[in-house]
C-alpha cells in the first residue's frame, strides 16, 4: 500500500511538473471516453436495459396478415381485436391501444395534448400498476357503463399538475367532455409514455372491420410457447375469415416478441456501428496516448537509471511507469462522463425519431461501471508499451553519462595544479 502510494504521489507530482503533456493526454481520453460513454448510455438504454413490465419474456404484439395482399404485419381492426381477444386460449390476456389527439380545457389556455385509448385490461396485460389511484375497470370499456375516465402519463401529471397528490377525482375537459381522472401511471417506456392521457376502448355494437388502426399486445399463459399460441390464432383468423369473408378473407395474425420493443434490427444494426466507430475513436485515443507516453519516457533515461542504481526492480519501474498512465486514465475519464451528460443532453433536447425509450438514456450505475473499466483498460494499454519500453536497458548507458560527468569534474579538479613548474605535463587535460 505504502509503494502505490508513493506511485501516485510521483504519478501526480509529473503531471503536475509536465502541464502542456498531461493536458493533452486528459483532452484526447476525455473526446475518446466521453463519446463512448455517450453512445454506450444509448447503447444500454435501447438494447440492454430489461423493459419495465414483469415476465417480459411473455409479452407479445400481435399483428393482422393478408397473403393475398403481401401484408405481412398489419395493426388490427376493432372489430377484429374484439373477436380475437374472446376466442384465444392461451393467453392470460389480449388488450388494444389506439393513438389520437385531444384537446384539453379548464386549466389554462386550450392545449393540444397527445391521448390514447385502451382496452380495459392493457395495463393489466403489461403488469403494471398506477403510482396513484387505480387501474380501469374490466367494465369501463363496455357500453352502457360510466367509462368517462382517464390515466395520466406520469411526466404529464408532473409538469400540468406539478404532481398533485391529490389529482385523483379531479375532472379534465377532453374534446369538449368531462373526465374523471382515476389513476396516475409509472413513468416507464414503451407504452406509457406513448400519450399523455389514456381513456377507455368503449366496445360498439357494430365494430369496423374495414379499418386497421389498433396495436394489439397480449401476455401469454404461463407454459405456452410462441408456437402454441400462434396455431390458437391461426384458428381463430380462420374462422374469422370464414365468418365475414367481406373484410377478413385470406386473414391470419402472427406474433412478434417483446424484444422487439426495444428496437427493430435496422436500429440495431446502426447502434452496434456506432458503438464500434467511438470504439475505434477510443483506441486511436490509445495509440496517441501511448506515443506520447513513450517520447515522455525517453527524456527519462537519467531519473529511471539513478532509481535503478539505488535498488529498484524492473517490476518497480514498471509499475511505476504504468500507474501514470493509470492516473491520467481516470482523469480523463472524470471529465469524459461530463463530456458525456453534455452530449446526452444534447440528444435527448434533440429528441431524434427512431430511438425507442429515450427518455431513458443517462448516466447509471451501469454506464458509470462501463466508463471506468473503459478508463482501467485505456490506461493500461496506453502504459504498456511505455512501461515495456522504459529506458531500463539504458541504465548503464546512463550511468556512463554520469561517470563522464563526473569524470570531467574531477579532471577539473585535478587540473588545478598544473600551471606549475615542472608539472604541467601530468594530466592529459591540460593538453
Amino acid at each position: 500500500m505504502n509503494t502505490t502510494l508513493l506511485d501516485l504521489r510521483q504519478a501526480l507530482r509529473n503531471m503536475r511538473k509536465n502541464l502542456g503533456t498531461t493536458f493533452l493526454a486528459v483532452l484526447m481520453l476525455a473526446v475518446g471516453i466521453g463519446a463512448t460513454s455517450a453512445i454506450f448510455s444509448v447503447f444500454y438504454s435501447v438494447l440492454l436495459q430489461p423493459l419495465p413490465f414483469p415476465e417480459p419474456s411473455r409479452l407479445v404484439q400481435l399483428w393482422e396478415t393478408r397473403t393475398a395482399n403481401r401484408v405481412n404485419q398489419a395493426t388490427f381492426s376493432e372489430g377484429n381485436f374484439w373477436d380475437v381477444q374472446a376466442r384465444a386460449r392461451t393467453f392470460d390476456g389480449i388488450a388494444a391501444f389506439h393513438g389520437l389527439t385531444a384537446n384539453l380545457t379548464g386549466f389554462g389556455e386550450p392545449e393540444q395534448v397527445e391521448g390514447a385509448v385502451v382496452s380495459a385490461g392493457f395495463f393489466r396485460v403489461l403488469g403494471v400498476r398506477p403510482v396513484a389511484g387505480r387501474d380501469f375497470l374490466p367494465e369501463e370499456d363496455q357500453p352502457g357503463h360510466d367509462n368517462h375516465v382517464v390515466l395520466l402519463r406520469n411526466k404529464f401529471w408532473k409538469t400540468h399538475f406539478n404532481g398533485d397528490p391529490q389529482i385523483v377525482g379531479k375532472t379534465l375537459r377532453l374534446n369538449d367532455k368531462s373526465f374523471r381522472v382515476v389513476g396516475v401511471l409509472p413513468p416507464a417506456d414503451p407504452w406509457l409514455n406513448a400519450a399523455d392521457v389514456f381513456i377507455p376502448f368503449v366496445h360498439q355494437a357494430n365494430p369496423d372491420r374495414g379499418s386497421w388502426e389498433f396495436q394489439v399486445v397480449g401476455r401469454l399463459a404461463n407454459g405456452v410457447s410462441l408456437q402454441t399460441a400462434q396455431a390458437d390464432l391461426q384458428t381463430v383468423a380462420s374462422s374469422l375469415a370464414k365468418e365475414y369473408p367481406k373484410d377478413d378473407t385470406g386473414m391470419g395474425i402472427t406474433l412478434s416478441a417483446s424484444a422487439d420493443w426495444k428496437a427493430d434490427s435496422d436500429l440495431r444494426t446502426k447502434l452496434w456501428v456506432l458503438l464500434g466507430a467511438v470504439g475505434f475513436l477510443l483506441l486511436i485515443a490509445c495509440v496517441n496516448l501511448a506515443n506520447l507516453l513513450l517520447a515522455k519516457a525517453t527524456g527519462r533515461t537519467r531519473e529511471i537509471a539513478v532509481r535503478a542504481a539505488l535498488g529498484a526492480s524492473r517490476a518497480r519501474i514498471f509499475r511505476m511507469v504504468l500507474t501514470e498512465s493509470f492516473v491520467l486514465g481516470l482523469t480523463g475519464a472524470v471529465f469524459g462522463v461530463l463530456l458525456a451528460m453534455v452530449a446526452l443532453a444534447a440528444i435527448k433536447g434533440a429528441n431524434p425519431g427512431g430511438i425507442p425509450r429515450i427518455e431513458e438514456v443517462g448516466i447509471n450505475p451501469w454506464v458509470l461501471a462501463f466508463t471506468l473499466l473503459v478508463a482501467l483498460l485505456t490506461g493500461m494499454l496506453s502504459g504498456l508499451v511505455p512501461a515495456f519500453q522504459a529506458p531500463y536497458k539504458q541504465i548503464v548507458a546512463g550511468l556512463r553519462e554520469g561517470e563522464r560527468s563526473q569524470a570531467g569534474s574531477r579532471g577539473q579538479r585535478d587540473c588545478a595544479p598544473c600551471w606549475w613548474p615542472l608539472k604541467w605535463r601530468s594530466h592529459s587535460c591540460c593538453w
